[in-house]
C-alpha cells in the first residue's frame, strides 16, 4: 500500500448523490437506497485534519454541487485552504448556478467530466478479485501493484478516513465498520494502521482484475457472485432492477498474465478527452480562460515563476483576496 502521506490528493466525499448512474460507477451510485450528505461540521473537521497534509484536498461526490450547503462548503474551503491545494471533481451539474463560486474557490483546479461521451468506460470495482482469480500468488501480485492505490486518492467520508477511495465507497455501500477517526495526523500513519481496511475490502474489489469494462452506454454494472449477494442483502435498487451483469467464470491464467499490458486507468472514450474536453475558456469564459491558460504556460516553463506563483497565491490567500 502506498502511504497516504505520499498521495497527491485526499478526497473529501461530501455526498454520494449524483445525477448520473454510470456503468461501474466507482462510488456505486444507484446501489444505495438513500444518499448521504456530509454534515457541515464533519466537512470542517475533515479539512482541519488535512491542514498540514502536503498535497491537495479534493471536494468530491457523487456530484458535490448537489450538497444543499455547497456554497457554504466552498466558503469554508477558501477560508481554510490556500488556492493551490483546492480541487473539485464535478459532472458540471448546476454549473450555471455555481460557476462563479466554483471559479472563485477552485480556479482551474477543476476536474470536469459530464459523462456525455457514452463510449467512456469505468472499471468494474465490484468484480471481486477473490471470486474470479483462484491462484493466491496471482492475487497477491496484482493487489501489490494496484493502480487505484498508486494513482488515485485516499478519502474521507462520513464514516471516517480511508487509505483508498474505493474502500471508502465500499464501506458505505456494505455498511462496514468505518475508517480511522477524522482527526489531525491520521494521514501520517503507516500502512499498518490501515491493514484492517485492506483485509476487508481489497480481496472483494475489482480494481486489480484485468477485465474489459462496460461502456457507459451499456447501462449495467459488472459484479461477481459474492458482491452480487451483498448487493441483494443491502437491497440495492440497481441490483433489484437487474442492472447488473453477474460474472461467475474464473479468469484464465492467460487473461491474468495479460495484465502486463493493461491500462484500466484509461477510461476515455472515442473523444479521447475527459468529459467533453472543456477547457478553462469553455468553463469560465474567454477572459478567465486566457488568464488561467497563460498562468499554466508560464509556470510550466520556469521553476522560478512556479515559486513566485506559489508565494503570490499564499500571500493573496492570507490577505483574504483569494
Amino acid at each position: 500500500m502506498k502511504p497516504v502521506r505520499e498521495k497527491k490528493v485526499v478526497q473529501i466525499e461530501i455526498t454520494n448523490a449524483c445525477v448520473n448512474q454510470c456503468s461501474n460507477c466507482s462510488r456505486f451510485v444507484g446501489h444505495h437506497r438513500a444518499p448521504y450528505f456530509m454534515e457541515f461540521k464533519v466537512v470542517e473537521r475533515a479539512i482541519d485534519s488535512l491542514l498540514d497534509f502536503p498535497g491537495g484536498v479534493g471536494i468530491m461526490g457523487g456530484e458535490p454541487t448537489l450538497h444543499p450547503r455547497f456554497v457554504e462548503i466552498c466558503a469554508l474551503v477558501r477560508k481554510m485552504l490556500p488556492p493551490d491545494r483546492r480541487f473539485l471533481w464535478t459532472s458540471g451539474h448546476n454549473w450555471g448556478k455555481y460557476r462563479g463560486v466554483i471559479r472563485k474557490t477552485f480556479g482551474s483546479n477543476v476536474i470536469y467530466n459530464d459523462h456525455r461521451d457514452v463510449t467512456q468506460k469505468h472499471h468494474p470495482m465490484l468484480l471481486s478479485i477473490s471470486d474470479v482469480i483462484d491462484d493466491p500468488a496471482s492475487v497477491a501480485r496484482l493487489l501489490a501493484r494496484c493502480w487505484v492505490d498508486q494513482r488515485w486518492s485516499a478519502a474521507i467520508n462520513p464514516k471516517g478516513c480511508f487509505f483508498c477511495e474505493i474502500a471508502a465507497a465500499m464501506d458505505v455501500l456494505f455498511d462496514g465498520p468505518g475508517g480511522l477517526l477524522i482527526e489531525r495526523g491520521w494521514w501520517k500513519k503507516d500502512p499498518a494502521a490501515f491493514q484492517d481496511q485492506q483485509d476487508r475490502y481489497c480481496l472483494h474489489c475489482g480494481a486489480s482484475v484485468p477485465y474489459a469494462p462496460a461502456t457507459l452506454a451499456e447501462g449495467h454494472d459488472v459484479v461477481s457472485e459474492t458482491n452480487y449477494r451483498k448487493l441483494l442483502h443491502v437491497e440495492s435498487p440497481k441490483a433489484k432492477k437487474g442492472k447488473v451483469q453477474v460474472v461467475s467464470e474464473k479468469l484464465s491464467p492467460g487473461a491474468v498474465k495479460s495484465a502486463e499490458e493493461w491500462e484500466p486507468w484509461n477510461h476515455l472514450g472515442v473523444m479521447k478527452e475527459e468529459g467533453t474536453g472543456k477547457g478553462d475558456a469553455a468553463l469560465y469564459g474567454r477572459f478567465h480562460g486566457w488568464l488561467y491558460q497563460t498562468r499554466k504556460e508560464l509556470i510550466e516553463k520556469s521553476k522560478v515563476l512556479r515559486k513566485v506563483d506559489f508565494v503570490v497565491l499564499r500571500v493573496l490567500w492570507r490577505l483574504g483576496v483569494w
